[in-house]
């Protein structure tokens, strides 16, 4: 089986800079959160100022989702250093209690001979590193988190998406056989046989309607299904790249695309009545 090549591209080099990752390996397929604040927010020409304090930002922000567990993350720990070793300077000696109270004996240290013995004048101080957690966020959650709060990715991140496959556009192929039109703002759903397994999404497709200011807008009630299926609202049970993921009611795994929402929403506008479609655009 022949590995696929790594393709090199300018985003990735500049990535790999700003994170210090081995670009000749290519992208990863998570990145810590801290990570992920310096990509969302880099673009050409940002003032350094602004930057790191955008930066800062989105950061913290990244930290409170994945600590509060709002969004799907994995951890590992991580030992790092906080201080380099330091030179310092010992006097008079050895013997000093300077030296003893700092509790360096067995440092490097540096002396210097003279008649009758041996004076240290100095000592390097060790490193210091403390154990931390990092939190890891892969493509398709990161790219289902933005989208759910109707963010676009950064140029580097969109970068890092399309290199791993994972898609952010409109889906132009033919809608899949469960994406069928739902009923306008909760009507009763199909008893026909053939929707039984469609109908199961009617529910929070027209939750997710209600959620948003223009009810037919694909890539608004996109975003709100995204944070329902995040949050596990059944049937729907998360998002990945293949869209997001429900169980029909046999419990089998299913996926509706962006496509197939597109698709069925204007077929339900088109059907609406006239008067629903205008208190829709004028919420």
């Amino acid at each position: 089986m022949t590995e696929a090549k790594t393709e090199h591209t300018l985003e990735l080099i500049e990535a790999a800079r700003l994170l210090k990752f081995n670009a000749a390996t290519g992208w990863p397929q998570s990145f810590a959160h801290d990570k992920l604040a310096v990509l969302q927010t880099w673009r050409k020409g940002i003032e350094r100022k602004d930057w790191f304090k955008e930066a800062a930002t989105w950061q913290e922000l990244l930290r409170l989702v994945v600590e509060s567990d709002a969004i799907e993350h994995t951890t590992t720990p991580e030992r790092v250093q906080t201080t380099p070793p330091i030179r310092r300077t010992v006097n008079p000696g050895y013997g000093s209690r300077e030296w003893t109270e700092r509790d360096f004996a067995g440092a490097q240290v540096e002396s210097r001979s003279f008649l009758g013995g041996t004076l240290v004048t100095g000592y390097i101080q060790p490193a210091k590193y403390k154990d931390v957690t990092r939190h890891h966020i892969t493509a398709p959650v990161f790219a289902a988190w933005l989208a759910a709060r109707g963010k676009e990715p950064a140029p580097l991140v969109a970068a890092w998406f399309k290199a791993v496959g994972v898609r952010t556009q409109p889906e132009t192929a033919p809608a899949q056989t469960a994406a069928a039109p739902a009923p306008v703002m909760a009507g009763s759903a199909s008893s026909a046989p053939g929707n039984a397994r469609r109908d199961l999404l009617v529910p929070v497709i027209e939750a997710a309607q209600r959620e948003c200011k223009d009810p037919f807008d694909p890539p608004a009630v996109w975003a709100a299904l995204s944070q329902m299926a995040q949050a596990g609202k059944r049937p729907l049970v998360g998002v990945t790249e293949d869209g997001i993921k429900w169980n029909d009611a046999e419990d089998n795994p299913q996926f509706f695309k962006l496509g197939s929402l597109r698709d069925r929403l204007r077929r339900i506008k088109k059907k609406a009545p006239q008067s629903a479609i205008r208190r829709a655009n004028t919420r």
